[in-house]
């Protein structure tokens, strides 16, 4: 457990408290296969302790270093997201429902590592591409794109290794 991105729950008295945190590349070396490595991360936690369980609300904001899914050129991607989550207390530890986790009452903090991984990496787009310039053009890598549309140059198609599935699929 993270004591850098751990919440006290025991002694909170209903009401809402809120808990700024800053995110480095640093926190996602500790997990293989980040997309992350470098960022500038702001996340504010605001929880709403009602009787019998936490409302909890993160609201992430910054700029990460992915790759380009075009030109495989590093850029800085602003991300800004909002996630919630319900804490309640229960018998055992379950983090099975992505909205939903269920704290022993055993444990009195709330350990927000994993939350602030999972919620860093949703925050990224689907397609991560160059943003475009003030000139509207695309900021990607001009040789790489030369090159990638290079690669089609000369190239004749299928060889005659098809020429059996195509014969199966125009009989069927």
């Amino acid at each position: 457990m993270s004591r850098l991105y751990t919440i006290p729950l025991n002694g909170l008295k209903e009401g809402s408290y809120s808990y700024d945190f800053e995110v480095s590349g640093e926190f996602f070396d500790d997990y293989e296969g980040s997309e992350i490595r470098e960022c500038d991360l702001r996340l504010r936690v605001e929880i709403e302790k009602l009787a019998g369980h936490y409302n909890v609300r993160f609201l992430l904001k910054g700029v990460v270093r992915v790759v380009c899914d075009r030109c495989l050129g590093e850029y800085m991607q602003p991300v800004n997201s909002e996630n919630r989550l319900v804490v309640k207390g229960g018998g055992e530890f379950d983090d099975s429902d992505p909205e939903l986790l269920i704290l022993p009452a055993s444990m009195l903090d709330l350990d927000i590592s994993q939350f602030i991984y999972e919620y860093s990496h949703l925050s990224l787009p689907i397609r991560k591409v160059h943003p475009e310039g003030p000139d509207g053009k695309v900021m990607c890598d001009p040789e790489m794109i030369r090159r990638i549309s290079n690669t089609g140059e000369g190239h004749r198609g299928p060889g005659p290794e098809w020429d059996k599935l195509k014969e199966f699929l125009h009989e069927n």
